[in-house]
C-alpha cells in the first residue's frame, strides 16, 4: 500500500484503481483501505498524516460518520486543517 501512496501515478487514482492495484482480484471493502491509511498515518508523522489524508479525502475516499468517531483520528482532532478535511467530506 505504501509503494501505491508514495508512487507518482497515486494522486490521479480513483479509489478503484487503487482496490484493484492493491488487492488484485480480492473483494475489500472501504474497512480494509481506511485500515490501510490508518496505519499509514500511524506510521507518519502529523504533517505527513496530514498531507495522506488530503490525498485519500481528495479522491473520495474516507467517510465522515466513521472518521468523527474513530477514536484512531484522536491525535488529529484539534488541527484545523484536520477539521477543513473533515468538514470536506460528505
Amino acid at each position: 500500500m505504501l509503494a501505491v501512496v508514495i508512487s507518482p501515478e497515486f494522486p490521479g487514482w480513483r479509489r478503484e484503481q487503487l482496490f484493484a492495484t492493491v488487492w488484485g482480484k480480492v473483494v475489500v471493502g472501504d474497512a480494509a483501505l481506511t485500515k490501510c491509511i490508518r496505519e499509514l498515518r500511524r506510521a507518519l508523522d502529523k504533517e505527513e498524516a496530514i498531507a495522506l489524508l488530503e490525498r485519500a479525502f481528495s479522491r473520495g475516499w474516507g467517510k465522515r460518520d466513521w472518521i468523527e468517531h474513530d477514536p484512531d483520528y484522536d491525535s488529529l482532532r484539534g488541527d484545523p486543517r484536520f477539521q477543513a478535511l473533515l468538514a470536506k467530506l460528505s
